[in-house]
């Protein structure tokens, strides 16, 4: 059975499962490969550890392996900018294309409050399955 546990500025990780939930995403990102101190930054804006908004990150396990990860920054602004930021998400290569992200998404989007935005590339393949969870787009984010 799937384990789900949410981890935030109320319930925070252990150094021990902060360590794995970094190798998970260093292991599973596909793509979006970042370094070790960059996800472990999103992580602690997540929890509040320092200045920050604060968030969520949600984790899926089974049988004590973590199988999918969602990391959401809250940005502290409204109505001008989303209020909330998916920096991470990722499942398990062998649980992809069972509902896992579908379900990290909704449950996501069902505690938070106020629009979630996410930043994908131009070719990105995961960009229809954002477009079926309820994404949409009219604008394009350019940067110098």
């Amino acid at each position: 059975m799937v384990e789900i546990k949410i981890f935030s500025e109320v319930k925070r990780y252990t150094p021990e499962e902060k360590g794995s939930i970094v190798h998970f995403l260093l292991d599973n990102l596909d793509g979006y490969e970042d370094n070790p101190d960059n996800i472990a930054k999103a992580l602690d804006f997540a929890a509040s550890e320092g200045v920050s908004f604060g968030g969520f990150t949600i984790v899926a396990s089974l049988e004590s392996k973590i199988i999918g990860v969602l990391v959401l920054n809250r940005t502290g602004m409204k109505s001008y900018m989303p209020e909330n930021k998916l920096v991470y998400i990722s499942v398990h290569k062998e649980h992809r294309k069972l509902g896992l992200g579908k379900y990290l998404l909704t449950r996501a989007k069902n505690i938070t409050e106020g629009v979630i935005s996410v930043n994908l590339r131009k070719k990105d393949t995961s960009i229809d399955f954002f477009k079926k969870i309820g994404f949409s787009s009219d604008t394009l984010e350019l940067r110098i």
